[in-house]
């Protein structure tokens, strides 16, 4: 069985044919549709459309760039997409369409694919140094974990995406060791931590509710790319 909708399918074939130039320069490329997530790899916001391959990535170059403004204007007035994301909190360097109808309308779905495990776009562990210099295609995995900290633990880092001596001592304060890197375990307790702080409020549950709904006991966290359409 496809892991793509029928809507994602037609979407990606009229986005290929309304921007066939594009696509040949390298100024867009399909960046990736079908992957088992939680928006913004934060279980608090329910499962990305991509969980239902119901939503596509495209790779824009430059990041920010102009072809990324032509496709995003496009899309907002295409009956064949349901949401837009660019230029906002990690669509920079891409955007993302959902074909409409949305799986998800209420962010409170769960798709075949969870299976009782939270699977994270994240390439971990992170370290000191990532999200600086030649490591710079880190920033955002780096600053969704300076934002849990601010949330969970009240912590004041600029979120600035840079793995610097600021962030190595919240994370030494408050997920152990030296803070020079967050591996797995610590992720996930630092985003039990944040679901139960905001997940109750944000879905309209309690804390503990929230917590064993988005993340089950003994969830392991799955940390991989995006998969190839099927």
């Amino acid at each position: 069985m496809s892991t793509i909708t029928p809507e994602m399918t037609a979407l990606n074939a009229a986005v290929r044919r309304e921007f066939a130039a594009e696509y040949a320069s390298g100024a867009i490329s399909s960046w990736g549709i079908y992957n088992c997530r939680p928006k913004n790899n934060n279980p608090a916001n329910g499962y990305s459309e991509h969980s239902w391959g119901n939503g596509e990535d495209y790779k824009i170059l430059p990041e920010g760039g102009a072809a990324g403004d032509r496709l995003a204007a496009w899309a907002r007035t295409s009956p064949l997409v349901a949401e837009t994301f660019w230029k906002v909190y990690l669509h920079w360097d891409h955007i993302h369409l959902t074909a409409s109808p949305r799986r998800n309308p209420d962010n409170r779905q769960i798709p075949p694919c969870a299976g009782g495990k939270v699977e994270l776009v994240t390439f971990l562990p992170l370290r000191e140094g990532d999200g600086i210099g030649d490591r710079a295609e880190k920033t955002d995995d780096v600053r969704l974990v300076q934002d849990m900290l601010n949330v969970a633990f009240g912590t004041d880092l600029d979120r600035d995406g840079r793995y610097g001596p600021a962030t190595v001592a919240a994370v030494a304060t408050h997920l152990g060791g030296e803070g020079k890197q967050v591996r797995a375990k610590a992720y996930e307790s630092l985003l039990r931590r944040y679901v139960r702080t905001v997940g109750g409020s944000a879905g309209g549950i309690t804390r503990d509710q929230a917590d064993k709904r988005y993340l089950p006991k003994g969830a392991p966290i799955v940390a991989r790319g995006w998969e190839p359409p099927a």
